[in-house]
């Protein structure tokens, strides 16, 4: 098994990995976002600290869940859905590098013992809507696209082998016609 098929996850874990792992820097820059505000309305320093771990916590997630995303990106065809893909990755990378900025500015007014202020809470609630629509991105990714989706077992899983066996013969089809075409180019 290679670098790509283990991130991918699919053989060894039987499912992608991808979108597994991206709950954790969703889920913990949002949950920043909440603390944030509980933090604003009660001036609460634990309440603000635990916020600005979460982000951080967040960039480790971001940082292990862009390498899958990578290895996902290996599976897109040509296209609509690559185009697709590539904004989904280039967005992911403009949140994580808000993030990384917002962490460094949380970083520092804390070691000077300043509060945090109101311009890393902005940056968390631009990054979490920028993460909101590359999610949706992706779910289009997976749902419209069938990226990742090992239509085979899904077929297979619900009784369908006919309609498996019909979905193999055109896909060896379809790569037999691809063939010839650039034969003749």
């Amino acid at each position: 098994m290679n670098t790509v098929e283990t991130l991918q996850g699919d053989k060894w874990l039987g499912h992608p990995l991808h979108p597994a792992l991206v709950a954790l820097p969703i889920g913990l820059w949002v949950f920043s976002s909440v603390l944030d505000g509980i933090a604003s309305i009660t001036r609460s320093e634990s309440v603000q600290e635990a916020a600005d771990l979460a982000v951080t916590g967040g960039l480790v997630g971001a940082t292990v869940s862009a390498a899958t995303g990578i290895a996902e990106f290996a599976r897109v065809p040509d296209g609509h859905p690559e185009e697709h893909a590539v904004i989904h990755g280039a967005l992911n990378a403009a949140a994580t590098g808000l993030f990384a900025v917002n962490a460094l500015m949380r970083s520092s007014r804390r070691s000077r013992r300043q509060p945090v202020g109101i311009l890393p809470k902005l940056l968390s609630l631009v990054g979490v809507g920028i993460i909101g629509y590359t999610g949706w991105i992706g779910g289009d990714l997976v749902f419209k696209h069938g990226i990742g989706v090992d239509l085979g077992s899904a077929l297979e899983a619900h009784g369908k082998r006919e309609a498996k066996e019909r979905l193999e013969a055109k896909s060896e089809e379809k790569a037999r016609r691809e063939e010839e075409a650039k034969a003749h180019i």
